[in-house]
C-alpha cells in the first residue's frame, strides 16, 4: 500500500511537469481549437486517467484563454477627417488604447508611393505636426498603423483636406531685362516689352489679368495677349523719359509689378527758312515796332508740333537794334540809333537748340530827315569901350551840313563861316543889347 502511494506521487509530479510543458507548447502555437488540443493531448501517453483529466480540452482551453494578449485599437470617437489651411501649422494627437497596457507605436505610409506626402510628419506617439504649403492643397489619404509589438499592426485611413490660401502672382522674367532701356523718337517699329508671370493658385482656378501703365495711365492698346508682349511706338513729340509699368493681378486683387524707366532720344528735325525777307526802308528817328513776324519766314516742325523753343538772332546790324519776341509769332522790332541814317545789311538766324538755319541777307535802309543845326548855349557877355571883344560861337549839325553864321544886330558882324564875333565898341554904343 505504501509502495503504491509513492509511485502515485512520483507519477503525479511527472504528470504536472508534462502538463506545464504541454501548456507552453499550446500557448506558443496559440492553440484555441478544442479538437486541435484534443489531438495534441492524445499524442501524450501518461498512463493513467488522472493526467488525462487534468489536461482535458476544456481545461486547457480555459488556461490558454487566461494567458492571451489583445491588440490595441484606435479611439472610436476620434474623427478621421481633418480640415487644414495652407501655410498654417496643423497639429493633432491620434489616440489609441491597449487593453494590456502595452506600449503603442504609431507609423504612417506618407512616404510610400501610393500616399506620398513628404510634408506630413507624425512621431511614434501619434502626434501629428506640420505646415502644408500651396503644393499640398487638396485631399490626402494617409494610412496610420498602431502596433504593440505582439499582435499584427492595426491600420486605419485618415483624410486631410488642405484648403487653398491665395498667393500673389509673381513676374518671373521680363524683356528688356535692364529696367533703364533707351529708344528713339519716331520709332515706327516700336519698342517691345515682354514678360512671363506665374501664380501658384492657377491650378486651383485663379486667373491673372495684365495691365500696361504708361506715365500713370493705363494703356489698353498694342497688347498681344498671345505672346504676352506690349509695344510702344514713339512719335516725334515724345517726352525725354517715360515710365512703363507692367502689373499682373489675380482674382483676389493681389498683384506684382515691374517698372521700366524708358529714355527716349530726341530725333531733331532741322528748322527751315522758307521765305525771302524783303529790304526794309524807313525814316530816321522812327522805331518800327512788331515790324515783321519771323514765323512767316521760318518753320520748325518740332516747334509747331511739339512746342520746342525757337531762338532768333540777327547779324550785321550795329546802328539798328533788332529785338525779336520769344514766342509766337516772333515779331521783330527795329530801333535805329538817334539821328542815324544809312544802310546795314543783315540776316536772321534760327536756333532750335540742336542746329541753326539762316535767312537771306536783306537791307535796312534808314533815310535822312534834315535836322536843324544846334548852337551851344551862350551866356551874357560884357564888352568895354575901345577894347577888343572876341567870342567864338560853337554850333553843330547832326546831318553834317555846312554851317553859315549870321546875326541880327548892328553892334557887330559875325563871321559867316567860322562863327567868330570880333569888334571894338565905342562910346556911342554903350547900352544893353
Amino acid at each position: 500500500m505504501k509502495i503504491m502511494k509513492g509511485l502515485i506521487n512520483k507519477k503525479l509530479v511527472k504528470s504536472i511537469f508534462l502538463m506545464f510543458i504541454l501548456i507552453s507548447v499550446l500557448y506558443s502555437v496559440s492553440i484555441t481549437n478544442a479538437r486541435e488540443t484534443d489531438s495534441l493531448v492524445n499524442g501524450f501517453s501518461i498512463g493513467n486517467d488522472f493526467l488525462a483529466n487534468i489536461v482535458s480540452p476544456q481545461r486547457i482551453t480555459g488556461m490558454v484563454t487566461g494567458f492571451a494578449n489583445d491588440a490595441p485599437s484606435f479611439d472610436e470617437n476620434h474623427t478621421t477627417n481633418f480640415n487644414l489651411t495652407q501655410d498654417m501649422l496643423f497639429e493633432v494627437q491620434i489616440n489609441a488604447t491597449d487593453p494590456d497596457n502595452d506600449t503603442i507605436v504609431f507609423t504612417d505610409n506618407a512616404g510610400s508611393p501610393e500616399a506620398y506626402w513628404p510634408v506630413f510628419n507624425m512621431n511614434g506617439t501619434g502626434f501629428i505636426s506640420f505646415t502644408p504649403t500651396n503644393d499640398d492643397v487638396g485631399t490626402h489619404k494617409v494610412g496610420i498603423s498602431i502596433e504593440d509589438g505582439i499582435n499584427d499592426p492595426i491600420t486605419k485611413n485618415f483624410y486631410f483636406d488642405v484648403e487653398n490660401v491665395n498667393d500673389p502672382p509673381h513676374i518671373v522674367n521680363w524683356t528688356p531685362v535692364i529696367l533703364t532701356p533707351e529708344t528713339t523718337e519716331n520709332n515706327s517699329i516700336g519698342f517691345s516689352f515682354q514678360y512671363n508671370a506665374t501664380d501658384p493658385d492657377l491650378p486651383y482656378g485663379d486667373v491673372l489679368t495684365v495691365e500696361w501703365i504708361v506715365d500713370g495711365m493705363i494703356n489698353e492698346s498694342n497688347f498681344n495677349e498671345t505672346s504676352g508682349s506690349w509695344t510702344l511706338t514713339t512719335g516725334f513729340c515724345e517726352p525725354r523719359y517715360r515710365n512703363i509699368t507692367l502689373r499682373v493681378t489675380d482674382l483676389e486683387n493681389e498683384s506684382d509689378s515691374i517698372t521700366w524707366n524708358l529714355s527716349i532720344i530726341n530725333i531733331n528735325r532741322i528748322p527751315l527758312w522758307n521765305k525771302t525777307i524783303s529790304n526794309i526802308t524807313w525814316e530816321e528817328d522812327v522805331n518800327l515796332i512788331n515790324n515783321i513776324s519771323l514765323d512767316e519766314y521760318f518753320n520748325d516742325p518740332d516747334y509747331t508740333e511739339c512746342g520746342d523753343n525757337m531762338i532768333f538772332s540777327s547779324t550785321g546790324n550795329s546802328n539798328v537794334t533788332i529785338n525779336i519776341g520769344s514766342s509766337f509769332p516772333h515779331y521783330a522790332s527795329l530801333y535805329p540809333a538817334s539821328d542815324w541814317f544809312g544802310t546795314e545789311e543783315v540776316f536772321i538766324t534760327l536756333n532750335d537748340g540742336y542746329t541753326t538755319t539762316d535767312s537771306n541777307n536783306f537791307i535796312l535802309n534808314v533815310t535822312n530827315i534834315p535836322d536843324a543845326p544846334a548852337i551851344q548855349p551862350i551866356s551874357d557877355q560884357d564888352a568895354y569901350c575901345y577894347a577888343e571883344f572876341s567870342y567864338q560861337v560853337n554850333a553843330s549839325d547832326v546831318d553834317g551840313d555846312e554851317l553859315v553864321y549870321y546875326d541880327n544886330t548892328s553892334l557887330f558882324d559875325i563871321n559867316s563861316s567860322t562863327g567868330l564875333i570880333f569888334f571894338i565898341p565905342e562910346t556911342g554904343q554903350i547900352n544893353n543889347y
